[in-house]
């Protein structure tokens, strides 16, 4: 039996699959190029996210089980080195020190409350991220450095992107505030994870264009994050921020940052959830 044949007996709709392996390290993109992925954490045996069909196989019949051993084994074998193979989170050289690190009270915490809010994949590099900072405030720094990579070479610059974001807190206190806000705004948990989503997933993608305004930020520290990327030459920076107050403090920013730059703007004021785009243009003397 053949990949074809073995997903035909899984799902309805015919899957060519092209698999990728996390084993053979791949350009950096491997997880973006795949479009079979396993997670033994998911929730269904097989499923479709993103485009991608996610199987656990710990929800598989045993004889689905076999074959799909069976099939990893053949193509092992028959793999080039630098070819993707397959994609799996339970062959890192560190994954039995995650299941000691992540059963912590406060990881579980994290992992817990965005089960079901993001995506199962950008739980699967949380987890992996959450358990980097650990070994960071360990100060072992060239296995950071290694797992860093490991999340890059897997996952491309989203992984690297929410990596850094759980190093900086924003999945323990950011993100979290933001759902918590959101949840005050909009009646049902469909609506709320929607909007979530829609502020979350350019977030990460648009890292470091991107400035999310919590609600202790002051005018100053707003005008600060701003331009300092475009002093770094970033011309183009999305700023988000839910609530009255934080909506307030982004739009007199932005004002008084007119009255300094050219730039071009556009701003989506949706029940206290504010998105500024921001446009700048840079001078020859900038460039």
């Amino acid at each position: 039996m053949g990949w074809k044949e073995f997903f035909k007996g899984l799902i309805t709709n015919n899957v060519d699959a092209k698999i990728a392996d996390s084993i053979q390290k791949g350009d950096g993109n491997t997880f973006n190029n795949c479009n079979v992925v396993i997670n033994c954490q998911s929730s269904q045996s097989v499923m479709s996210e993103n485009g991608k069909t996610i199987i656990n196989p710990e929800k598989l019949s045993q004889d689905d089980r076999n074959i799909l051993n069976t099939l990893l084994k053949d193509s092992a074998k028959e793999s080039v080195k630098g070819e993707p193979i397959f994609l799996t989170t339970k062959d890192n050289d560190w994954a039995e020190d995650i299941k000691k690190k992540d059963s912590e009270p406060d990881v579980q915490a994290i992992l817990k409350f965005y089960q079901n809010k993001i995506s199962s994949v950008d739980l699967i590099i949380l987890r992996q991220a959450m358990y980097i900072k650990k070994v960071f405030l360990e100060h072992r720094n060239q296995e950071v450095r290694d797992m860093k990579r490991d999340i890059r070479d897997k996952y491309g610059k989203r992984g690297a992107n929410i990596t850094n974001l759980c190093t900086a807190g924003y999945y323990e206190k950011d993100f979290k505030e933001m759902y918590e806000a959101l949840s005050k705004i909009y009646t049902t948990e469909d609506k709320i994870k929607t909007k979530f989503l829609s502020l979350y997933d350019p977030y990460v993608d648009d890292l470091p264009c991107s400035v999310f305004v919590s609600f202790e930020m002051k005018e100053e520290d707003i005008e600060k994050e701003i331009l300092t990327r475009l002093k770094y030459g970033i011309d183009y920076i999305k700023v988000h921020g839910i609530g009255t107050g934080n909506v307030k403090r982004i739009k007199k920013v932005i004002l008084a940052i007119e009255e300094k730059t050219s730039m071009e703007k556009n701003i989506i004021d949706d029940n206290n959830v504010i998105t500024a785009e921001l446009k700048f243009t840079m001078s020859e003397n900038d460039k």
